[in-house]
């Protein structure tokens, strides 16, 4: 893609149908239980779920986490069904309900005990297709910056989207409202940005 400015931006995506694959939520260990101070990179996460026989075809970072305290996640955790964590009640997410269908959105739509996965996230950045919430974070939502965030198609595909950035050889990073137009283009009618707490990456 390229910015208004000229600025070129490489962008990632991975779309997958929720109905022919398994989205799961990836904890240390492939745990259902939070245990202070145990903390993975993604690539230790996808391969504790495949010691317990999971095939791992693709993953992305996700919510943030305490990673100068005992490591908990910022927001809402579900896994297998079962929740791992839910320290910010108010911050949205992104999750797979027990019918299989993808969802986004905050603890006062949705009833936390209907969720087979959750991360936690934040903002949501598309609403019914249209830009949502780009603004909540005044400089850090307007300045072009590496994102991951996540979408629900309106055919009930999922797409994760990575934007590379603070490479202007390379690639400039996007702007939130940016990020919520190229989502937009691709597809989807709801999604939100991976997170935007600063405090480390899980």
């Amino acid at each position: 893609y390229v910015l208004p400015d000229g600025g070129d931006v490489r962008v990632y995506t991975l779309i997958a149908d929720p109905s022919g694959t398994d989205i799961v939520a990836g904890t240390p260990g492939a745990e259902t239980v939070f245990r202070e101070n145990f903390i993975q990179t993604v690539m230790e996460e996808c391969e504790a779920e495949e010691k317990k026989g999971r095939r791992v075809l693709c993953a992305s970072n996700a919510d943030f986490f305490e990673m100068f305290g005992n490591g908990e996640p910022s927001g809402l955790c579900v896994k297998n069904g079962i929740l791992v964590s839910d320290r910010n009640p108010e911050n949205p997410f992104f999750g797979i309900g027990k019918d299989g269908k993808p969802v986004i959105g905050t603890r006062h739509d949705t009833d936390v005990r209907s969720l087979a996965e959750a991360v936690g996230g934040g903002p949501i950045i598309v609403k019914n297709g249209k830009i949502y919430q780009t603004r909540p974070l005044e400089s850090f939502g307007d300045t072009p910056h590496p994102r991951t965030a996540f979408g629900i198609r309106g055919d009930g595909r999922v797409m994760i989207v990575v934007v590379d950035g603070r490479r202007p050889s390379w690639s400039n990073g996007a702007a939130l409202t940016e990020l919520a137009e190229l989502m937009i283009a691709k597809g989807a009618v709801e999604a939100i940005l991976r997170t935007a707490r600063v405090s480390g990456v899980r």
